[in-house]
């Protein structure tokens, strides 16, 4: 035999396709030295070529076996019709295999996905790409579940796509929990609008109905003279539960008020009858306070200014009346300190009742806190008790 040209063309298709029509024993049948040579170049060529192709299948079909043993399997050729499938996606879709085979995945849409999704992933996967997305699929039954998908596009010796695996997991279980968690997200949020419409209209009603209460009782002492000072008491009472109602309302989220910002505010003098000529002084550091225990402060703050405005300057009309609250955080004890320049109060004076006794049941029971008093020059209060800031 002679090679040529045409003749080795046509040997290389071989090697390429079906394999060489001639072994290492034609080898002498060729005519020249330089044929021999040739000749036995392309069939150490063809075994070269063999042997890998051989281990290049063995190795897909071992890939093929391992994912067949874990994973929902469906193979389908590059027209998306599935010519194999594994017992896992047979039991996940519900279909028998004779089924599907021969069928596209069409038969277990649910028509969730648009057009647009589908397409998008025939254009990644047909230029050779691997897809990764999420199918909501429909078994045999009617029951819906998703799969988390990935899409491989095979190729033979040549480079061309042959077929599509299609490697799924169902998921079903964490779109369900999403949802619900989506569902438990739409609902904390209409309720917390519906908490915020009610908060402002509690909020409008009693700041109306505590004006008005005011109002009232002022009127009252326009034409009570008697009554006055008592009038007066309940008023400060009244416009101490307003501002501390309205303190909250804007803190109610945070839990917590810095507690220069809630005195100065509660006790400000267009606000508290009483201190229209008297000189308050609050000064302390930056000290957040939890709300439960400003509601009990306030209250006791209340009291004592109230108690001040009322005694101590009985018989020093002419004075310059001032009123010092000091605080300040040492190791988590909030230590306040409470004085007025007046005469101080005597056994005569001094109020037993409400006043004094709420002061200190809320200082001691309320707040946990310590209370001492000192009148004997001046009103001098100290309250310690220990400090939440939320």
């Amino acid at each position: 035999m002679k090679l040529h040209h045409d003749s080795i063309s046509h040997y290389l298709s071989q090697i390429l396709n079906q394999g060489l029509d001639f072994d290492i024993s034609s080898i002498e049948s060729f005519e020249t030295d330089e044929d021999r040579e040739l000749a036995y170049g392309l069939i150490c060529l063809s075994e070269d070529l063999t042997f890998y192709k051989q281990r290049s299948d063995n190795l897909r079909d071992n890939l093929k076996e391992a994912l067949f043993n874990s994973s929902a399997i469906a193979i389908t050729n590059t027209e998306g019709v599935i010519t194999e499938v594994n017992d896992i996606f047979v039991e996940l879709t519900g279909y028998s295999k004779h089924r599907l085979l021969g069928n596209t995945f069409s038969l277990i849409s649910s028509n969730y996905h648009s057009e647009e999704y589908f397409r998008s992933m025939w254009n990644c996967i047909s230029s050779g790409k691997v897809w990764e997305g999420e199918f909501r699929n429909q078994s045999k039954n009617g029951n819906l579940f998703w799969v988390n998908t990935h899409i491989f596009p095979i190729r033979n010796t040549d480079g061309v796509i042959i077929e599509y695996w299609s490697i799924r997991r169902n998921i079903t279980e964490k779109k369900n929990i999403e949802e619900e968690l989506k569902l438990a997200h739409f609902k904390l949020e209409k309720a917390s609008e519906t908490k915020d419409f009610l908060m402002k209209e509690m909020h409008h009603r009693i700041k109306n109905n505590l004006q008005l209460l005011v109002s009232m009782l002022r009127l009252m002492i326009a034409n009570e003279n008697e009554l006055r000072g008592k009038l007066e008491k309940i008023i400060n009472r009244i416009n101490s539960i307003a501002t501390v109602h309205e303190v909250f309302y804007k803190h109610i989220e945070k839990g917590s008020i810095d507690l220069k910002t809630y005195l100065s505010t509660t006790f400000d003098k267009e606000r508290f009858a009483g201190l229209e000529d008297t000189h308050l002084e609050i000064s302390g550091e930056s000290v957040s306070v939890s709300i439960e225990q400003c509601t009990y402060l306030g209250i006791v703050m209340n009291e004592l200014i109230t108690n001040s405005t009322k005694y101590a300057w009985l018989n020093e009309k002419s004075c310059s009346k001032k009123i010092i609250i000091n605080y300040r955080n040492q190791q988590d004890q909030l230590l306040i300190d409470y004085y007025d320049n007046g005469q101080g109060f005597s056994s005569e004076n001094v109020n037993k009742g409400f006043g004094s006794s709420i002061i200190e049941m809320l200082v001691e029971e309320q707040l946990g806190g310590n209370l001492k008093i000192n009148s004997t020059s001046g009103m001098h209060a100290t309250i310690e008790m220990p400090l939440i800031s939320e």
